[in-house]
């Protein structure tokens, strides 16, 4: 009987945290701000530059997400298949200390937040970094089971439809400059992606997203730019419908900067300079 009024005595302090818990809160660091939420278990839900909101905050789900056997995508505020993301570990820092969540925004020099959550039965160890205009995922996962036709993405942006032009680059040389279409909807895989790149006239801004360091296994490793018209949605994605062994690990970092650009011609140039720099960053905050 101890025992039983012991565990129920530690449920309902873990309810009484969780409930103390914001529905949500902003980061506020350089020139952006990011939103998290607790109904998209502390994912990315909105990005703004210069208080405009560059990264949909509604209509899209952002963050690591896997599905198995077609069992429905499981992971940032997924619930396809009734079965939702359960966070076992939250941590939050704000300039290298603690920091409890409060609703509202907070100013930082450096955000973190380290999360482990099971997916099914994957393990995911996830690590966001906001400081400056950059936004640095790190994202660790293991399952503990053979799966088949397994899709994971490691990270989802919804960019909203007013980035116009794009670049693409491949680790292998490819590359690619275009506008995106307003007018019908595509989506392709663009593989071994070294970096992808998009420009906004009417915000006067750029973002680059970087794979910094890619998934160590993957059927697909790829950049999924999915133009839906109402958004630009890019996700990381190093495993599509493969079978995966138990055991099996994969990390990736996917870094993101946003930065000023006046007009369309400055773009790469711009773009070239925040790659350089979200690089030199990445690397630092990894040792």
């Amino acid at each position: 009987m101890k025992s039983f009024t012991m565990f129920f005595a530690l449920l309902g302090a873990v309810f009484a945290v969780y409930a103390a818990e914001p529905a949500e809160f902003k980061v506020a660091s350089g020139s952006i701000e990011v939103r998290l939420t607790k109904n998209s278990l502390w994912n990315i839900a909105g990005i703004w530059y210069n208080g405009k909101e560059v990264c949909r905050a509604s209509g899209a789900i952002s963050g690591t997400t896997l599905n198995f056997n077609r069992k429905g995508w499981c992971g940032s505020g997924h619930r396809d298949s009734g079965v939702s993301e359960i966070i076992e570990s939250i941590s939050f820092k704000v300039d290298g200390k603690e920091w409890a969540p409060v609703d509202g925004t907070v100013k930082v020099e450096k955000f973190e937040m380290v999360k482990r959550a099971k997916l099914y039965s994957a393990i995911l160890e996830y690590r966001l970094c906001i400081t400056g205009n950059n936004v640095i995922e790190y994202n660790h996962v293991e399952l503990t089971e053979t799966v088949d036709n397994a899709t994971i993405y490691h990270a989802m942006h919804p960019w909203v439809k007013q980035f116009s032009d794009f670049i693409y680059k491949g680790r292998k040389g490819e590359s690619e400059n275009g506008k995106f279409s307003n007018e019908k909807r595509s989506s392709e895989f663009k593989k071994r992606p070294d970096y992808f790149a998009a420009f906004a006239p009417a915000f006067q801004c750029g973002w680059v997203t970087v794979i910094t360091q890619p998934a160590n296994f993957g059927t697909a490793d790829a950049f999924d730019m999915t133009n839906r018209i109402t958004d630009r949605k890019l996700y990381y994605v190093p495993v599509r419908g493969g079978k995966i062994r138990k055991n099996w690990k994969t990390f990736s970092i996917v870094a993101t900067a946003l930065y000023p650009a006046a007009d369309a011609a400055q773009f790469p140039e711009r773009t070239a300079a925040a790659e350089a720099e979200l690089r030199k960053l990445s690397a630092e905050l990894e040792k």
